[in-house]
């Protein structure tokens, strides 16, 4: 393939030129030209059309003169991204002049769309009718009323005549049903000048003997995009992962012309039989500087606040644009949008699959998120000492599929149930749910090889430094440094939430959890001088509990699972001393428990593992 014209960068690129009609004061961004540039070494261009007062953008972006080749099939592409969806998307016109960058000049438009894709969309136009010529390009943001507009990897090209890319597999994503046969498919995107009418897919699955298919019958326009369906099927079994490899070639009958983008793979698991009930785990990534969020948020409260609280987990990120960003934006909650790669807000995650706005959550996304199997049993505690503000944490996890060292990782959050003082312009007087740490931090923690059904104990502690302090805005120079400060406004509002999630591409979450509050540090000798232990631990058909107990006082010992329920308990009056009992487990399913003891100043767990 050969470029001419590799990612113009307005503000960094020589010559490109910034215009506008419309006076309004832009609010989406704080953008006050044309167009701007964002970003380091990959640079993108980014105009606003929200204004007060309201009004069209009428936003000029121009190139330099551009020389069109005499020969070839030759290309002008680009990436185009709108800071919203629906009815609040940007949409633009491309136009092109032939003799210099005066706005009446640019009388022929090549390229329009009324609402630009917020996942972005790459475009491209035929530029044959001006061979041999020098013309001049415009990007005109002509939305009335919007959000913003990204402009990226401008290029013109003459391509190559068969160059047929593996975009991504079309019907299998990182979780699968299995035990059905499915025939394959491939998003086949043609970067060459001819159609595609025919290629070669060869599939493998863990790396086994390859499943060969020519497939005829296709048309796939130059830059354009189909699926491609390999004609013999693969049945996948129940809770198992797979490493799927699909590799194109010989469009037409003759070799590709590149062939380093014809392969593609994915590290895929089925779900379990029977099913594992799930905690689904919804992600909202909101500011108080963002005006849309504010319904976004009213939204999503509308739907779950009604619901057992116990049966979702939700997570706060504020986030540090638009504007100055919200205060209690850390660095933390700024890459965990990164992570998902989030251009815009609100956006809201359901378990890592579902990627949209936050004012499109709906009953029946909520309804779908509960109704899917999960891939562990998930399950935990925490103790929390308010004057020290230190957080002893338990997670106990049971896969429920094989993994591999590095197919996932595990996320501890410590949330703030309500803050207020991060007020900014959008309207909301408070806040849910507000993430205030990751433990150890946003990256997780890695969760090493594992044989389905074998019960996993995670354990941390974590201490919030020094003072309070609320910070002016979002950005980074503001942010929370953990260890000398921190932004929590009531250390008692505070609880612990976790979630396993694979590491891959796919990035869906195996299961998350609630952690239930065990105790608060008490200086009462009854809590300090308690002794608990187990053994054996893990357990087969018993185990030995003992504990200490200082004074004579009624005791209730529970047994609890992963789901939160008490699946046994005794009530009885304890005399001073040793005390043991012998607890039966052959009756108890494989996994993680917590054993309780509580009584007037007593509350102190420990983990029992039961393995027949």
């Amino acid at each position: 393939m050969l470029q001419f014209l590799q990612c113009l960068q307005v503000g960094g690129k020589k010559n490109w030129d910034r215009k506008t009609l419309n006076a309004g004061v832009p609010i989406a961004m704080g953008v006050d030209t044309a167009w701007k540039t964002y970003g380091t070494t990959n640079k993108f261009a980014i105009s606003e059309s929200w204004f007060n007062p309201v009004g069209i953008a009428d936003r000029w972006m121009y190139s330099p003169q551009i020389a069109v080749p005499a020969t070839g099939e030759i290309y002008l592409q680009w990436l185009g991204v709108s800071g919203l969806t629906g009815a609040d998307a940007d949409g633009y016109d491309v136009k092109i002049s032939t003799t210099d960058t005066a706005r009446a000049s640019f009388t022929t438009s090549v390229f329009s769309v009324v609402a630009e894709s917020d996942a972005g969309a790459f475009h491209s136009i035929n530029l044959n009718a001006y061979r041999g010529q020098n013309i001049y390009l415009a990007w005109v943001n002509n939305t009335d009323d919007g959000y913003y507009l990204i402009i990226d990897d401008i290029k013109m090209i003459v391509p190559d005549l068969r160059d047929a890319v593996a975009v991504s597999f079309s019907n299998i994503n990182t979780t699968l049903a299995g035990g059905s046969a499915i025939n394959i498919g491939t998003n086949v995107y043609n970067n060459g000048s001819d159609i595609i009418n025919s290629l070669d897919m060869t599939y493998t699955i863990n790396g086994g003997a390859p499943v060969n298919a020519n497939i005829t019958g296709l048309n796939i326009a130059p830059f354009a995009q189909g699926v491609v369906t390999h004609t013999i099927p693969w049945t996948p079994g129940d809770g198992t992962a797979y490493a799927v490899n699909m590799t194109i070639n010989n469009v037409n009958g003759l070799a590709d012309a590149v062939t380093t983008n014809n392969t593609i793979s994915k590290n895929i698991f089925t779900y379990p039989n029977p099913v594992v009930a799930r905690t689904p785990l919804f992600e909202i990534f909101t500011a108080s500087t963002c005006p849309p969020c504010n319904p976004g948020n009213a939204n999503f409260h509308t739907i779950v606040d009604p619901k057992p609280q116990g049966d979702f987990v939700a997570i706060k990120f504020q986030q540090d644009f638009p504007g100055t960003g919200d205060p209690y934006a850390t660095t933390e909650s700024v890459n965990r949008r990164g992570f998902y790669s989030i251009n815009s807000i609100p956006r809201m995650e359901i378990d890592g699959g579902w990627d949209g706005n936050a004012n499109d959550f709906t009953e029946t996304l909520y309804n779908d998120a509960r109704n899917v199997s999960a891939f562990a049993d998930m399950s935990g505690t925490y103790n929390r000492d308010d004057a020290a503000k230190k957080f002893d944490i338990t997670v106990n996890y049971t896969p429920k599929v094989n993994l591999a060292a590095g197919d996932a990782k595990l996320y501890v959050a410590i949330l703030e149930g309500t803050t207020s003082q991060n007020v900014k312009t959008n309207g909301e007087t408070e806040f849910k749910q507000v993430m205030k740490k990751m433990v150890p931090n946003e990256t997780g923690s890695a969760v090493a090889a594992v044989t389905a059904g074998t019960p996993q104990t995670y354990t941390a502690t974590y201490t919030f430094n020094g003072s309070f302090r609320l910070p002016a805005d979002g950005s980074a120079a503001q942010h929370i440094n953990h260890a000398i400060e921190n932004s929590i406004e009531e250390i008692s509002d505070c609880y612990v939430v976790a979630w396993l999630q694979f590491a891959g591409e796919g990035k869906v979450v195996l299961q998350a959890a609630n952690l239930q509050r065990l105790s608060g540090i008490s200086n009462n000798a009854a809590v300090s001088n308690m002794e608990v232990s187990l053994f054996p631990n893990p357990a087969v058909d018993m185990s030995n509990l003992s504990f200490n107990v200082v004074g004579e006082q009624e005791l209730t010992v529970k047994i609890i699972d992963t789901k939160g329920q008490v699946v046994e308990q005794e009530t009885g009056i304890y005399t001073s001393g040793k005390q043991n009992m012998t607890i039966n487990t052959k009756d108890f399913a494989n996994g993680n428990y917590t054993i309780n003891i509580s009584g007037k100043n007593v509350n102190v767990s420990k983990s029992l593992v039961i393995n027949h």
